[in-house]
């Protein structure tokens, strides 16, 4: 009867560390699966932040390419002028008789040594 009860005694030892066991098991899978839960959230968090990111960086380039679009436009429409569609020949000549409007003075053969050199 003494064995028996030294039995009985051992298996319930045992079961009550095994039950300890199982908790503690349990209790550091719930750690485990509490801190994948945060870094999932963090991980949506960073993700729907970049998205915004990138979606107001691409929102300011755009806008941003506009703005130069129509920088440009405005710099062509005061720039043309009856030089757009010269013949390159006659450019030079048009170009010095407006400096020449504007009082700048070229050296005395300048168009003529400008014709040589560049073969127009």
């Amino acid at each position: 009867a003494k064995a028996e009860k030294e039995q009985l005694e051992r298996e319930e030892a045992e079961e009550k560390a095994a039950e300890a066991k199982a908790a503690a098991e349990a209790e550091q899978l719930q750690k485990e699966l509490a801190a994948a839960k945060a870094e999932k959230e963090q991980l949506e968090r960073e993700e729907e932040s970049s998205q915004t990111e990138e979606s107001d960086l691409a929102t300011e380039l755009k806008n941003e390419l506009e703005n130069l679009r129509k920088e440009l436009e405005s710099v062509d429409d005061e720039d043309s002028d009856s030089t757009d569609n010269a013949n390159p020949e006659n450019i030079k000549e048009e170009y010095a008789a407006e400096m020449a409007k504007k009082g700048a003075t070229l050296p005395k053969g300048f168009i003529k040594d400008a014709k040589t050199n560049t073969g127009h």
